[in-house]
């Protein structure tokens, strides 16, 4: 009985309301494609930040490189996000993209490869499976070259995503032909090297305790969000004091290391532009000049060594390091 009533319920498609459309979409679109930008430019590095306009100009006056830049959502122990490698690319990645300076950030993958049919995923973990991740990419890579993007970097936060990306980057290249240039950037991702950083730059020998967590990750991310490693949670329940989480001495000089190291390695490996040096900077601040591998015909700085950075956060009180300990990078 209730399934013939509801069986007559959905054979009535007369009774559905009608759907209405959004007035802006029942009149004619002014064509924007050719219009001169009516306000100044906007200061940012995001193309989801930016107007249609202004990506425009902007590929137009020389900024032809997009990142893609890949992170996931998964466990992350008790006092770091789901997100945490999302927030990490929102550091990162704006810092590499300044440095290279020809350079935007398509907006993030925020998912993963992974098995979505994996029995008893643990709570906030969202996969994507890998011919559908791979997909995700190729479709991004083939819109950044349409509009103009001739070279198209993957760089990706967590380990699992390496194999897409370069699966990606290969096949659109045998099928671009040299007509644009995906590349895939495994250097980023040797937390490796940052660990003998931490020790030996910062002094930081950390004990740790289990979790998905640590100290250079919790640090990267202190500088563009606070709620994101928990701060605000953590000071009043008194658990700052994690190995994780041991002093906010180094978070700087961290940061400016750790994407210095991916400017250079896109701009070696990539040969974007050739420099002895690579200004890192942050949102609202002057940040290092780390040193760089490349070669070539740009001029280069004579400073190679850190003298002085400036860092502000969206959250936490501003600081300064002075300390000339050469971040040179590696």
């Amino acid at each position: 009985m209730a399934s013939a009533a509801f069986g007559q319920t959905a054979a009535a498609p007369s009774q559905q309301p009608e759907r209405r459309v959004a007035s802006v979409n029942t009149e004619p679109r002014v064509d924007v494609t050719n219009m001169p930008r009516p306000i100044d430019m906007h200061d940012s590095v995001w193309i989801e930040d930016l107007t249609m306009l202004e990506v425009r100009d902007l590929i137009k006056s020389g900024k032809t490189t997009a990142l893609i830049l890949t992170g996931g959502i998964e466990e992350n122990g008790p006092y770091l996000t789901n997100g945490k490698h999302n927030n990490v690319l929102k550091a990162t990645g704006e810092s590499i993209a300044r440095a290279l300076g020809n350079a935007l950030c398509a907006p993030i993958v925020t998912l993963e490869p992974g098995n979505p049919l994996r029995p008893n995923i643990l709570p906030g973990t969202v996969f994507l499976s890998p011919a559908t991740y791979q997909a995700v990419l190729t479709d991004m890579a083939n819109s950044l070259r349409s509009q103009g993007f001739t070279d198209i970097v993957m760089i990706g936060d967590s380990g699992g995503n390496a194999k897409g990306m370069q699966a990606a980057a290969t096949a659109l290249n045998a099928d671009w032909k040299g007509n644009g240039y995906a590349h895939f950037i495994p250097e980023y991702y040797n937390y490796g090297d940052v660990e003998v950083f931490e020790q030996e730059k910062l002094g930081i020998h950390e004990k740790l305790e289990g979790y998905h967590d640590d100290y250079y990750i919790t640090s990267i991310i202190a500088t563009v969000d606070t709620d994101g490693i928990r701060m605000p949670e953590r000071r009043k329940a008194h658990s700052t004091l994690s190995s994780s989480f041991a002093c906010f001495r180094g978070f700087s000089q961290y940061s400016a290391y750790t994407s210095g190291r991916a400017a250079n390695s896109c701009i070696y490996n990539a040969s974007f532009a050739s420099s002895d040096e690579v200004l890192v900077t942050r949102p609202g601040s002057v940040a290092a000049r780390v040193g760089c591998s490349g070669g070539g015909s740009t001029p280069s700085v004579t400073r190679s060594k850190l003298r002085s950075r400036w860092f502000s956060t969206r959250r936490a009180a501003s600081w300064r390091s002075t300390s000339g300990d050469g971040l040179e990078g590696r």
